[in-house]
């Protein structure tokens, strides 16, 4: 009925306002999941956060790690040499 409807709707906008509360960072809380605070221990979606931020700068270094095999390659191909440290610098 239309009164039961009302009823479980009121019901799930109650629930959704408690789980955001629980969810809300305190001011001990990281936010930054790249931070190198530590996460509470009770906080899954910051756990997972900060596994996420940890595995996207795992991929990133392996990245640039290939980028820089295939282009020491493509010297060693064409017979160049690396430009010297200090240029990469400027």
């Amino acid at each position: 009925s239309l009164d039961e409807a009302r009823a479980r709707i009121e019901w799930e906008a109650r629930r959704q306002q408690e789980l955001a509360a629980e969810r809300e960072p305190t001011a001990a809380t990281p936010t930054d999941p790249s931070s190198d605070a530590p996460t509470p221990p009770g906080d899954p979606e910051a756990l997972r956060l900060a596994a996420e931020a940890d595995q996207a700068k795992l991929a990133i270094e392996e990245r640039d790690r290939a980028a820089a095999a295939r282009l020491d390659e493509i010297r060693r191909e064409l017979g160049v040499d690396a430009p010297p440290a200090d240029d990469a610098e400027r």
